[in-house]
Formats: structure tokens, C-alpha cells, sequence
């Protein structure tokens, strides 16, 4: 999973978990409750960035949901 800051799209999966939680908790205690950092959170919500496994790994356990690695060859 990559880091490249604007380069990478946040999974549509991922945006809806978030936006689910922010709409409940808003987006500071959307960050407290997940661990995230509250500048994550809110890439996420524009669909900026590409998950982290760490970060993936704290919205499952927050969330209770899982979440599916996928890589595919580079084209």
C-alpha cells in the first residue's frame, strides 16, 4: 500500500466506512475512536490516499468490518 501523498485513490470501500462514521461521530471523533489521524480522516473523505495496513487494521477493529487486500499486476 502506498504513500504517495495525491498519487493514490482511497478504496470506495474504505470512504463509505469512513463517511459512515464521520456522519455518527464527526471528524475529530471519528480520528479519537479509529486512532487515525484526524488529517487522514479527512483525505479519506475526498478519496485521497491509499490505506495504510496499519490504518486499515484500525478501522477493523474499531469497525468490526474486514477489509481485502487486493494486488494486481501493473500495467
Amino acid at each position: 500500500m502506498g504513500r504517495t501523498k495525491g498519487k493514490t485513490s482511497t478504496p470506495p470501500e474504505v470512504v463509505a466506512v469512513v463517511t459512515e462514521l464521520v456522519a455518527k461521530h464527526g471528524q475529530a471523533g471519528t480520528a479519537r475512536a479509529t486512532g487515525l489521524i484526524l488529517h487522514t480522516v479527512q483525505n479519506y473523505l475526498k478519496g485521497i490516499g491509499e490505506p495504510t495496513r496499519a490504518n486499515l487494521q484500525k478501522l477493523a477493529n474499531y469497525t468490526g468490518k474486514t477489509f481485502v487486500i487486493e494486488v494486481k499486476p501493473e500495467q
